[in-house]
């Protein structure tokens, strides 16, 4: 996982807005982007993987005693239902479980395929015309 974070941060970072965290729906353009929506996951997996992690950073949220965390980012999490890059690489981590024809494949050569998928899909380039750099 540690690899992997190195490759996708900088992509999830030109989808988020200024408090790095992304909602639903620059979350399903990343996915249509990088080719997991919807040839891996279809809409209601989508969102039932995006619901269900924006509810868990929520309640991870309200349980936490650090009050460190800064009012407006709490703000766009629990109010605008926004998840962060944890949260974000779990969603990714968890669009492999609904590969199709790999039954057989271990969940690391599931992720593995989902990340070479990505790779090579026109995500990378729809990234880099999102902030104007281009090769």
């Amino acid at each position: 996982m540690r690899i992997i974070i190195p490759l996708i941060y900088p992509h999830y970072l030109n989808y988020c807005d200024q408090y790095e965290l992304i909602d639903f729906e620059l979350y399903t353009q990343f996915f249509r982007d990088f080719d997991i929506f919807p040839n891996v996951v279809n809409l209601i997996q989508l969102k039932l993987i995006f619901f269900t992690l924006q509810e868990l950073i929520v309640s991870q949220i309200n349980l936490s005693k650090d009050n460190s965390l800064d009012p407006n980012y709490k703000n766009e999490i629990i109010n605008k239902l926004k998840i962060n890059f944890d949260f974000f690489m779990d969603a990714i981590l968890l669009s492999s479980i609904h590969l199709k024809g790999f039954e057989e494949s271990s969940e690391s050569e599931k992720i593995i395929y989902i990340i070479e998928r990505m790779s090579v899909s026109p995500g990378i380039s729809k990234s880099q015309m999102r902030t104007g750099l281009t090769l």
